[in-house]
């Protein structure tokens, strides 16, 4: 965590130049090729190795950072830089993130407490049930005995 920021700075200017080699689409190109391209224009641009390959790949594939590259993408750059393609044309990006601890747990919380509530209810009606025939056994051996009379 206390290394975020410089990880993140890092990350996102070697994901631009990744997008950059990407939108020029070398055929028959892996993707090992566009990466190592990409670190390529990296070290030319920056005056330094991309050091955060580690991190890019646990980075990569992440909802929440597809998210935080497609906000990216759409934001203004800085002149002088050089021309950088949008990402959202060359990566998946996705709406949805997944839930968050707290977020999980109170969910799990509200579906027991639904749950109990639920078998509650249905305990009460059962016995509801139960009482309402019992009741209405009691009237008709009730009516029996006025008509024997």
């Amino acid at each position: 965590m206390n290394r975020w920021s410089s990880i993140q700075k890092c990350t996102n200017k070697f994901c631009a130049f990744l997008a950059q080699v990407e939108s020029l689409h070398p055929s028959g190109a892996t993707e090992q090729d566009k990466i190592e391209k990409a670190k390529l224009l990296y070290k030319e641009m920056e005056k330094s190795n991309f050091t955060m390959e580690h991190c890019w790949c646990l980075l990569r594939h992440q909802p929440k950072w597809q998210q935080h590259i497609s906000t990216l993408g759409t934001r203004r750059r800085p002149q002088g830089e050089a021309a950088i393609d949008t990402m959202e044309e060359n990566m998946e990006v996705f709406t949805e993130r997944p839930l968050g601890k707290k977020t999980e747990k109170e969910k799990e919380r509200k579906r027991k407490s639904m749950e109990d509530k639920e078998s509650k209810i249905s305990i009460s009606l059962a016995k509801m049930t139960e009482d309402r025939a019992t009741t209405m056994e009691e009237r008709r051996h009730a009516a029996l005995k006025a008509d024997q009379r």
